[in-house]
């Protein structure tokens, strides 16, 4: 943490994310970010932000890179758009997710966990999916309003549960339920 917060900028170049830790915590140091334009970081950073290359473009970024080197105003810009999204990864967001987690610590807990809270934006459903998992050591899928009105989710499992494999079977079961998904075993 101390790193990013004496950082200028972070790169995050990833191709398939749903919510990075690293991001989040860039945000919340002040510290402007360059991410690649995939959901998860759209998700977190808000879909005018300007700071985006599109994945693999290693031109775009060198050239995000070089303007913010060269121009003040970019830097600036990028370190205001991070302060305005701040707010949505303070610490009243992570509790939260310990009152969730405390909702099952007396009882039995569920084979998997499917969450919604209207205090959810949905730039932190992967961070919250992925916090319970690991609290409760369950498949999670957390939901929060878009703001189109729909509801956007997002999962996280555990060993021997395909999360994938899961949303396609529902699809199948429950045509037009799911307007989209993806992901993997691990995360959709």
């Amino acid at each position: 943490l101390a790193r990013i917060q004496r950082a200028h900028l972070l790169v995050h170049p990833s191709l398939m994310e749903g919510g990075a830790h690293v991001v989040m915590e860039a945000v919340r140091s002040g510290t402007p970010v360059l991410a690649s334009r995939i959901s998860g970081n759209v998700g977190m950073l808000g879909a005018a932000y300007a700071g985006y290359f599109e994945p693999g473009d290693t031109h775009g970024l060198a050239a995000l890179i070089e303007r913010c080197r060269d121009d003040p105003a970019m830097l600036q810009g990028l370190r205001a758009q991070c302060d305005q999204r701040s707010p949505l990864f303070e610490p009243a967001r992570e509790q939260a997710t310990l009152h969730v987690e405390q909702r099952w610590v007396d009882g039995d807990v569920p084979s998997a966990l499917v969450v919604y809270d209207e205090g959810f934006h949905e730039g932190v459903v992967g961070i919250v999916a992925g916090r319970l998992k690991d609290a409760m050591h369950r498949p999670c899928f957390v939901f929060a309003k878009a703001i189109d009105g729909a509801l956007k989710g997002s999962g996280r499992s555990i060993e021997g549960f395909h999360l994938r494999d899961a949303l396609d079977l529902v699809a199948k079961r429950n045509p037009g339920l799911l307007a989209r998904f993806g992901g993997h075993a691990m995360a959709a």
